[in-house]
């Protein structure tokens, strides 16, 4: 009886022992499922962040190349903007020309010819495109207006336009043409802008407004 007593009691043993194994395998594989589903999530979400991610990427780019695009367009459109001025007022300077030497040669009233210049004159000074070329400008270069006139308030239109046309790198002659003065003129306008702007000695004017 001992014998068959102790025979039960081991293989009630080993049955236990197997039951506990079978039951710590089974815990063992479903945390292994559910740690490979975690992982899977996981790697779908960070797949789905990178996706995301990724359209954010592009849309900026496109964003970004649509805003170099229209600058390019704007920037074009100044361009045209000051050589269309620059031959209008080639132009006007041509026929002020003229006129002066009419005025010594010909047998015309002083006053007809004066009140010619005087036209020409106001066309150079009151002309309207050149508030589309500054509203163009401002775009091409991010309200360079604003923030000079901003630091610098006691500069005049005239001064503006000047700082503007230089910020441009157009040429001393274009720039003579653009504002209907001579050399002579705009070499006393650069120096009192100069002076208006504190520029330290030899540093020039368009290397001081390239910087804004």
């Amino acid at each position: 009886n001992s014998l068959v007593i102790g025979g039960l009691g081991l293989v009630f043993f080993t049955a236990l022992v197997a039951i506990q194994e079978r039951k710590r395998r089974n815990q063992a594989t479903e945390a292994l499922k559910a740690q490979k589903a975690l992982s899977d999530e996981r790697i779908r979400n960070i797949e789905l962040e990178q996706q995301a991610l990724q359209a954010q990427l592009e849309n900026k780019r496109l964003k970004e190349e649509q805003f170099y695009l229209e600058l390019e367009a704007r920037s074009q459109d100044l361009t045209a903007k000051t050589l269309h001025i620059i031959q209008k007022n080639r132009l006007l300077k041509d026929i002020r020309e003229q006129i002066d030497q009419l005025e010594k040669e010909s047998k015309m009233k002083a006053e007809v010819l004066e009140g010619l210049s005087n036209s020409i004159d106001k066309g150079f000074r009151f002309d309207t495109e050149w508030e589309h070329f500054q509203d163009t400008f401002n775009q091409v270069h991010d309200d360079f207006t604003l923030r000079i006139r901003s630091q610098y308030p006691e500069l005049t239109d005239s001064d503006i336009r000047l700082c503007s046309l230089i910020r441009m790198g157009i040429s001393s002659k274009d720039i003579s043409t653009l504002l209907g003065i001579n050399t002579d003129s705009l070499r006393v306008a650069r120096y009192r802008l100069k002076k208006k702007l504190h520029l330290r000695h030899g540093l020039k004017l368009k290397e001081f407004l390239a910087e804004y």
